[in-house]
């Protein structure tokens, strides 16, 4: 969907194409949050898939970019261990938002959703 609109060369672009990501993130979430038909939930589940995906290959074409040669298996290190920490602690703040604080799968999901945006706005 986005790889014909980026080009290695020009790092805006690749920067544009995180910047759609987040949308399509909280787009999916958003999706989630709002309609309760299956079809409707695979749907949104796959737009925000598809924009996590983007972001994760587009934000590591810009470090692989951005970064040096004898710095980048560190970077990518780096990069690699967050991603995860960040995806552990994302699975662990919904079951306690869940199971702790009572709020519905419904809920959590729209609150993903103003993370993405918030985040698409800084």
């Amino acid at each position: 969907i986005i790889e014909p609109c980026t080009h290695m060369d020009k790092i805006s672009s690749l920067e544009r194409a995180c910047l759609i990501s987040y949308f399509l993130m909280a787009l999916g979430c958003y999706g989630l949050w709002q309609f309760d038909e299956f079809i409707l939930i695979c749907i949104f589940s796959a737009v925000r898939s598809a924009g996590s995906n983007i972001v994760w290959v587009y934000s590591s074409l810009l470090l692989q970019k951005l970064s040096s040669a004898s710095m980048r298996g560190r970077v990518f290190g780096v990069d690699y261990a967050l991603a995860m920490l960040s995806e552990s602690a994302s699975a662990l703040l919904a079951g306690v938002l869940q199971d702790d604080a009572g709020l519905s799968a419904a809920q959590v999901s729209l609150i993903m959703a103003i993370v993405a945006v918030v985040t698409l706005v800084m």
